[in-house]
C-alpha cells in the first residue's frame, strides 16, 4: 500500500516537471493563455452565461447620469463606441425619457456649458439626438464624432 502511495507521487511529480520543461522548451506564452481562459469563466462572458449579452440595470435617474458621463468620456477622447444599458422605471411617475427630461436634469445641475441642445435652451449646438424612450428598455447610446444618438 505504502508503495503505491509512493508510486503516485513520484509520478505527479514527474508529470509536474515535465510540464515545466516542456514549457520552458515550447516557449509558451502562459500569460496570453491564462488571460483567455479566465475570459471564458467570467461571469460577464456571453459564452460563460446563459445570456447572450449582460447589461448594465440602471433607473431612469442613473442614465441620464451615465449617459452624460459616456458624452465625457466620448469627446475628451475623440472616440467612437457604444455604451448599452437596460433601463427601468422604479416609479410610475415618468414611463417615457425624452430628451426634454434629460436636458431638464442637466439644466439642474448647470451642465449646459459641456453638453448641449439649443432646441432645449441648453447651449449652442445638438450633442444628442433622441426620440422618446418608453420603459422598460435596452437603451443602446452611440457616440459618432462627439455626437450621442440615444436608441
Amino acid at each position: 500500500m505504502e508503495e503505491s502511495v509512493e508510486i503516485i507521487i513520484y509520478l505527479g511529480a514527474g508529470i509536474v516537471v515535465l510540464s515545466l520543461i516542456m514549457v520552458l522548451l515550447l516557449n509558451w506564452k502562459i500569460d496570453k493563455d491564462t488571460s483567455y481562459l479566465s475570459y471564458l469563466f467570467r461571469k460577464d462572458n456571453p459564452l460563460a452565461s446563459n445570456t447572450s449579452i449582460v447589461f448594465d440595470r440602471v433607473n431612469k435617474d442613473s442614465f441620464v447620469i451615465k449617459v452624460y458621463d459616456f458624452w465625457l468620456k466620448c469627446r475628451n477622447k475623440n472616440i467612437n463606441d457604444t455604451l448599452r444599458m437596460y433601463v427601468y422605471d422604479d416609479t410610475t411617475t415618468l414611463r417615457n425619457i425624452t430628451l426634454e427630461h434629460l436636458f431638464g436634469v442637466y439644466k439642474e445641475l448647470n451642465w449646459c456649458m459641456s453638453i448641449q441642445s439649443s432646441s432645449n435652451q441648453c447651449g449652442g449646438r445638438e450633442d444628442v439626438n433622441m426620440s422618446a424612450i418608453t420603459l422598460p428598455r435596452v437603451v443602446s447610446v452611440t457616440c459618432t464624432n462627439t455626437t450621442l444618438t440615444i436608441r
